[in-house]
């Protein structure tokens, strides 16, 4: 079956198992091929392929409810669903969105979600559903990450409490294919076998037909009970109540669809377990780190089609060699496995406590995470003045996502606690005299960075920096209006400036919290207009600025993101739909007369 000719998952349903095994190897190619071209979440998409296949052929959606914890694994229900002719505008400006999409799709039944809140969700469509009579299923898609947090932990508790009839399907993504464990596969195949779901409800029916029969069968299901208890380890989920099957593997296409056809018919809340592996079917990733989320790549070498030179690196790696580099220094300075970053408040906890006995931790959050780490940071970093430095990755705008995975509202958030340091370097030499400071400070420390290649310096030397201070460049001799931003914008706008002979004064904002009110107010003097560019939500810096500026009369002009969800689409595309390039700064100043050539 050709991809592009599939319009709704029906067409897939009288296909035997080996051509649903082959569609699924063509669109594994087709998910590499797509994301070799645009870049991507590779390695977790790969590994659901066989998985979704197999639920498309089982389940009757959209009847049927899919929830996709996360949204990221969904490029091939996505093409099932007939979307794979719009896979060449995938991550662009109102093209094929990277995660799951309502208003692109009915077969999308929410949009992109953190991870773990997935299952809160079915919980409440669940009862929703029960309260109405209907009986479709639901269906939680959720992978190793997911399941584990705090939510996804009380809503399973809650979910088999009170026995909301879904159907859960665990996909724990593994490095290396595990160790067979006969006993479990055995028994696995045994609960999900045709066979055995008709002798089963054959003998239940005819024990229960009649008093004494109905006995045998209590004490027989105790019976099994006992064995399997004594047989198999605790099973978490069958002690919150859940049915269970699993482990499968997750790329095996008969004991997938056997899995998914016994938790179809399944009254009670369920659990299908799968092991899949990530990156399966691209031997240049397959059981190697670093793939989950990548950056266009050479398909037949698996090398990476971003030149960088050995002067350059991605912000978060020289994040983490100025780490390193000042560890040398501070013995007491440590650092949190970035990994734990997908667990931002378990990570941040983890950091408390570890600054708690005496040591100085760094650890890594996302900005589009910070959100649900407000409690977190204002009880146990904040209120314990934690001297914990916080790196706040992927800050701004994000290339080829959109709505809630950008890293635009994070200032706003962090601004409103107190005790607790904001900061942004304009370049990886301010970069690392920020994590000095930060490692000589006794507060909790937030230092952004964003998604992308920064120069390295010539040689790394340190500086400590006065927390609060800003710095400022002037051009020309009567400067005409004044801009104040922060991070990589300061030089972009300080370069276009002096190309073009602007005269103005450029103030590198690098403390959103606390700001240098000296300079600001030597600014207000000089009865100059302002400009606030700030490339992330509208109030981000301004708002502290204007609390400043409160009673001077100086012209002030914000350019910065508007109060919407902005859409999905490259940096540059984003900027100009949002009316905060450069070159919309100086369009603006000149469209004001402000400044002369």
């Amino acid at each position: 079956m050709r991809l592009y000719d599939i319009e709704t998952p029906e067409q897939i349903k009288n296909l035997s198992e080996e051509q649903l095994s082959t569609l699924a190897d063509d669109m594994r190619d087709f998910i590499i091929q797509t994301i070799a071209q645009k870049g991507g979440y590779l390695a977790d998409n790969l590994s659901v392929v066989d998985a979704m296949v197999a639920l498309h052929f089982v389940f009757q959606t959209p009847h049927d409810q899919l929830l996709i914890d996360g949204g990221h694994q969904c490029l091939a229900h996505k093409i099932l669903t007939g979307r794979s002719t719009t896979f060449s505008t995938y991550r662009q400006a109102k093209g094929l969105n990277t995660f799951c999409c309502t208003d692109e799709s009915i077969y999308d039944t929410w949009n992109s979600m953190p991870l773990g809140s997935s299952l809160s969700i079915a919980l409440g469509m669940a009862c929703a559903r029960d309260k109405a009579k209907e009986t479709y299923q639901i269906i939680d898609f959720i992978d190793s990450k997911g399941i584990v947090t705090g939510s996804s932990l009380e809503a399973l508790y809650q979910i088999g409490y009170g026995q909301h009839g879904m159907v859960i399907i665990f996909n724990e993504m593994v490095q290396t294919k595990p160790k067979a464990n006969r006993i479990l596969e055995t028994l696995s195949s045994l609960r999900s076998s045709k066979a055995y779901r008709k002798a089963k409800e054959s003998v239940n029916d005819t024990l229960r037909s009649n008093r004494i029969g109905n006995g045998v069968a209590t004490a027989f299901g105790s019976v099994k009970d006992h064995i399997k208890d004594n047989l198999l380890s605790d099973n978490l989920f069958q002690n919150m109540g859940f049915d269970y099957l699993g482990p499968i593997d997750g790329h095996d296409m008969h004991a997938l669809i056997n899995a998914f056809q016994t938790a179809k018919a399944a009254s009670r809340p369920i659990v299908v377990h799968i092991q899949t592996h990530l990156s399966y079917g691209y031997p240049y990733a397959q059981d190697q780190k670093g793939w989950q989320e990548v950056m266009p790549f050479h398909q037949d070498t698996g090398k990476s089609k971003v030149l960088v030179s050995k002067d350059q690196c991605d912000w978060e790696t020289w994040i983490q060699s100025c780490i390193a580099f000042l560890q040398k220094q501070n013995p007491k300075l440590s650092m949190i496995d970035p990994s734990l970053s997908l667990r931002p408040n378990l990570a941040l906890g983890m950091a408390a406590g570890i600054a708690k006995k005496g040591y100085h931790p760094f650890v890594q959050i996302q900005a589009k995470d910070v959100g649900q780490c407000i409690d977190t940071i204002q009880a146990h970093l904040a209120h314990m003045n934690s001297p914990v430095i916080v790196g706040v990755d992927q800050a701004g705008i994000v290339d080829g996502k959109g709505d809630v995975q950008q890293g635009i509202y994070d200032i706003q958030l962090l601004s409103s606690i107190p005790d607790i340091v904001i900061s942004q370097p304009k370049d990886s030499q301010e970069a690392l005299d920020l994590l000095y400071t930060a490692s000589r400070s006794q507060k909790p420390f937030f230092i952004r960075y964003p998604f992308g290649i920064v120069n390295k310096p010539t040689e790394k030397n340190c500086h400590a920096l006065s927390v609060g201070t800003w710095s400022q460049f002037q051009i020309g001799l009567d400067p005409k209006c004044i801009v104040i931003t922060y991070g990589p914008e300061f030089d972009r706008i300080l370069s276009k400036a002096k190309e073009n002979q602007w005269d103005m004064i450029v103030i590198n904002a690098r403390f959103f919290k606390p700001v240098d009110e000296k300079i600001l107010k030597q600014m207000f003097l000089m009865q100059l207009p302002i400009y606030i560019f700030e490339p992330d939500a509208k109030g981000s810096l301004s708002t502290v600025v204007m609390q400043v500026y409160a009673k001077i009369r100086n012209p002030i002009h914000i350019l910065g993101i508007e109060d919407h969800f902005i859409q999905q689409g490259s940096i540059r595309s984003i900027r100009i739909q949002e009316h905060i390039s450069v070159n919309a700064l100086f369009k603006e100043i000149d469209h004001e007369q402000h400044a002369v050539r």
